[in-house]
């Protein structure tokens, strides 16, 4: 079964604002989701990155952005784009543009 990142932010939304799961819930969903053998995640590598920073307090969205940038810098608007990751210095660059 093949998974694409955007079907993982929709799950995400839909189970924690819909479903109220809580974020411990949903930190153990995608563990489980991830050493499914059955399952093809769409770039699992950056799926695992954006699950760890999650578990630091990131927005699951967020994360999931910045991670599948890799090298590149993430450009945003947002002052508190994954800001918990950002500062322990797990998440790559991130440049905030002031309005």
């Amino acid at each position: 079964m093949f998974i694409p990142r955007t079907v993982l932010l929709e799950t995400e939304w839909v189970l924690r604002a819909r479903y109220g799961k809580s974020r411990e819930d949903l930190l153990a969903f995608f563990r489980a989701l991830l050493a499914t053998e059955n399952t093809i995640l769409e770039t699992p590598e950056a799926v695992a990155l954006a699950v760890d920073w999650y578990g630091q307090g990131a927005d699951f969205a967020d994360a999931l952005h910045l991670a599948t940038c890799g090298n590149a810098v993430m450009h945003t608007f947002d002052r508190g784009f994954c800001k918990q990751a950002r500062t322990t210095g797990a998440a790559p660059g991130v440049h905030v543009w002031e309005t």
